[in-house]
Formats: C-alpha cells, sequence, structure tokens
C-alpha cells in the first residue's frame, strides 16, 4: 500500500473482535432484538402505534427490528435520515426536528415523494409560513406535530433511573491500552473523544469520568484528547500488571446517539465474533 493512496477499510465479517481495529463500536444483536421486540410487545398490548426514533444508528438493519419489519412509522432527526429511508422505499416518516422557514422547500420534495411524511413545529412564524405554502402533492394538507417538551434523558442516564439495566445496552466501545506511565498513575488508550464524545463526565451514579469500563468498576477515564483517553484508578491506584499494552477494554458509553456518530461502521457481534457491518447514513 502506498503511503498517501486512500484506500477502502477491510471487512471484519468473521472474524473475532479481538481482530478489529479500534477503537469500535460494537453492537449485540441479539440485545437490540430482545429490546425492540419487547417494546413491540408492550405497545401491541396497550393498543398503542409505535413510531420508533431512528436516529441512535441511522441504519435500515435496526430500524427494521424497530418496526417489527415493517418499513413504515418512523422518526428521525435530519433531512438526510428522511431522504435516506425514502429512497429505501419507506413511508409515514416523522421529521423530529423543529420546523423553520427555510426547510419548506426540502420538506415538499420529501412530502411529494411518499404518501405520508409528518413535519414538527415548535414556534408560531414556522406554522404561519408552512400554512402559507404550498401543499404537498396528492395530500389534502400538511401534516404536523407539536413540539412538547417533556424532559429526557439518555442510555447510561436511563440505567440510573432504573428504566433499564445495564444488561439491557447493547453498545460498546472497543479501545486497547497503549501506554503506562506509571509516574503520574495513568494509562492510556486508544479512544479519544472522536470515538466516544466529553459527554457524561461524572454524570450519574454509574459513571466514575466519562464512561464506565465494563468489568472494570476500578478504572475511570479522566481525561480525553482527540485520539487518546487518560484511566486511572478509582481510588488512585492502578495494578498496571493487570493491563498489559494492547489489552483489550470495553466501554458504555454514556450517550449511545453522540458516541454511535463517531464511527463509520458499527459491528455487529455474537460469540465474540463479528457476524455484520452496519454502516449508518450520515450528514444533514
Amino acid at each position: 500500500m502506498s503511503v498517501g493512496v486512500r484506500t477502502l477499510a477491510k471487512s471484519c465479517v468473521g472474524k473475532r473482535l479481538s481482530d478489529v481495529p479500534t477503537p469500535a463500536f460494537l453492537v449485540d444483536k441479539q440485545i437490540v432484538l430482545n429490546n425492540c421486540q419487547n417494546m413491540l410487545k408492550k405497545c401491541a398490548e396497550l393498543g398503542i402505534k409505535l413510531r420508533p426514533h431512528v436516529k441512535t444508528h441511522k441504519t435500515e438493519e435496526a430500524a427494521l427490528l424497530q418496526t417489527g419489519g415493517q418499513k413504515k412509522c418512523i422518526t428521525v432527526s435530519t433531512f438526510r435520515e428522511a431522504e435516506f429511508f425514502a429512497d429505501c422505499g419507506w413511508d409515514d416518516i416523522l421529521l423530529a426536528f423543529p420546523l423553520a422557514p427555510f426547510h419548506i422547500g426540502r420538506a415538499k420534495s420529501l412530502a411529494d415523494h411518499i404518501s405520508t411524511f409528518h413535519l414538527l413545529v415548535d414556534n408560531v412564524d414556522s406554522a404561519t409560513a408552512l400554512a402559507k405554502s404550498p401543499i404537498p402533492a396528492g395530500k389534502a394538507s400538511w401534516s404536523v406535530f407539536i413540539k412538547v417538551d417533556t424532559g429526557y434523558a439518555r442510555d447510561l442516564q436511563q440505567a440510573s433511573l432504573y428504566s433499564c439495566s445495564l444488561d439491557d445496552v447493547a453498545c460498546r466501545v472497543m479501545t486497547r491500552v497503549i501506554g503506562h506511565y506509571q509516574h503520574r498513575k495513568q494509562m492510556l488508550i486508544d479512544c479519544g473523544f472522536t470515538g466516544l464524545t466529553k459527554q457524561g463526565l461524572n454524570a450519574n451514579k454509574f459513571v466514575a469520568g466519562y464512561a464506565l469500563f465494563e468489568n472494570h468498576p476500578n478504572l475511570k477515564l479522566i481525561e480525553m484528547s482527540q485520539e487518546v483517553g487518560k484511566v486511572e484508578g478509582v481510588d488512585g491506584n492502578l495494578d498496571f500488571d493487570r493491563y498489559p499494552i494492547g489489552t483489550e477494554l470495553f466501554l458504555y458509553p454514556y450517550h449511545a446517539c453522540a458516541t454511535a456518530s463517531q464511527h463509520p461502521v458499527y459491528y455487529i457481534h455474537k460469540d465474540g465474533l463479528v457476524e455484520e457491518e452496519w454502516k449508518p447514513i450520515r450528514g444533514w
């Protein structure tokens, strides 16, 4: 391979997780499937129409699990997501992002293209501009949701609220130890803020530092540069012999949406093997 020549990343399907380059965004598909089936079952029992949000993963593969295989009735957070799913044959799409008047042209193109497209408004100016705009082709009117602030939280935050357990969290960021700095009682990992984000510092009872280390509650991620993380012991002590260079560690991200957005591919695994690779849509 020539230096400076752009090459396509090789697939890791069929490889062990130990062969995956780090930092890597890992997804346990069985946990995702269990979560989706539980939600579908609960909504069916309650007689509620489920409209799952796809903004965390931005993939058709995960969206199909959320909807039980039906290509309809989803929520997106960007126009690019809406356009991607519409181009893939999805219908009944809600763009859950506050509409501004300069969005209306792009919104009409989408509404002209699929049977049911919904917008969200949170102010009178946007609602007035929309009311003055041409109605999409074949529609009686614009379909509009009104945004209401109900308060929300994410991921490890959900676990701290007991709305789920850590066993229900399907994603991890895999990283490796790349350095020992015994004089300052720190080790380095190859995951900086571009692989995790800086959200979540000491945010709840689960997190000491920026993220929770799976099976290593004695560790805390205290600081990150772009590509490197600094790790210390929770009690100030660190057993370097336990973590030789190259040791694989797994992080629960504080905010899965933000962390997933840092990665161009998700490694879908089972029993230590990569079974699939999901590639999210990007852009706005």
